[in-house]
């Protein structure tokens, strides 16, 4: 498929949804927040942990462990970045989503992994785009350099994102904070080229795409292109890059940005792998949209998984 397939249109209709934040609630996402008696018996949760204070308000991040994790050897830890179009959702997502609940806790509780998920700045006018980057890799700093209160090997550390998380996770694991591996589910990888393509439209969806933009990336791609060309992971990922795992609906309106990643992998040799989900959109994990998927839900996870295993 020719990654520019996908109409431009298309895209600045679901780009407006995308940043402004207003993509309609998913079933999964849509479920009140478990109690904490739905963890399983052998997960314990430490929440509220404040990473960062030098902001707006304390950003926070939750660990789960193994309830008797008190002692024997550091294990590896996965931090997972939540979804929401920058602008909403909270580190609760990781509960919320059962796909990733249900994949995830479990290697928690046969003591595979840590798992940490974290809450970054609403995306704002005060909180761009790349304080949003920063927030995640303070998180990533600061899990590193506590990692020795909770169990934690701070030599194995992988990150999650789902959709816009997908993209902060990339962009912290591409960037300034070596780690063990990135999956990334259905990632916006080239700003820079979304910018140019919604450009000079007078399309009223494009301009508003142009103009969240604008507000997340500190003006148009005209006046700071520098700031959009360093917004997107396509531009930082090299041969010796962290392996990459990107996960992907064929039919998500973002597609083409997944593939465009993966060409420039191919071109320089990098360790990435891009899962195509066929007779799927958007949010690949949502069991009632794509009955019809393929790879199926329990293979997902098992592609998912395998990938950790592989690479911690």
């Amino acid at each position: 498929m020719d990654v520019r397939r996908v109409s431009t249109e298309m895209k600045a209709r679901f780009l407006v949804f995308l940043f402004i934040g207003l993509t309609p609630l998913r079933a999964e996402q849509a479920e009140e927040e478990p109690p904490a008696a739905s963890l399983p018996k052998d997960v314990a949760m430490v929440s509220d942990l404040v990473y960062r204070e030098d902001s707006s308000k304390p950003l926070m991040l939750d660990i789960y462990r193994a309830e008797d994790e008190t002692t024997g050897e550091p294990l590896p830890l996965l931090v997972y970045i939540h979804g929401g179009g920058y602008r909403r959702g909270t580190r609760s997502e990781v509960l919320e989503i059962p796909f990733f609940r249900e994949m995830l806790l479990p290697l928690v509780a046969e003591k595979k992994i840590v798992l940490a998920s974290v809450d970054f700045s609403k995306g704002s006018k005060k909180s761009p785009l790349s304080t949003l980057i920063d927030d995640c890799r303070k998180a990533v700093g600061w899990l590193k350099e506590f990692a020795g209160d909770y169990g934690i090997d701070a030599s194995r550390v992988g990150l999650l994102g789902n959709a816009s998380g997908g993209h902060l996770a990339l962009m912290t694991g591409l960037k300034d904070e070596p780690v063990s591996f990135i999956i990334a589910f259905g990632p916006v990888t080239d700003l820079h080229q979304i910018a140019l393509e919604v450009s000079e439209s007078e399309d009223k969806d494009k301009k508003k795409v142009r103009t969240q933009l604008k507000f997340g990336l500190g003006g148009t791609v005209e006046e700071v292109p520098e700031n959009y060309i360093n917004a997107s992971p396509v531009n930082f990922i090299e041969k010796s890059s962290s392996p990459i795992l990107i996960i992907t609906g064929e039919e998500d309106i973002l597609f083409p940005q997944s593939q465009l990643i993966e060409e420039k992998s191919l071109e320089i040799g990098a360790n990435l792998r891009l899962v195509t989900v066929k007779s799927a959109g958007d949010a690949v994990y949502v069991v009632e949209n794509y009955p019809e998927r393929s790879p199926d839900l329990p293979k997902i996870q098992e592609i998912a998984t395998g990938f950790m295993q592989e690479h911690f």
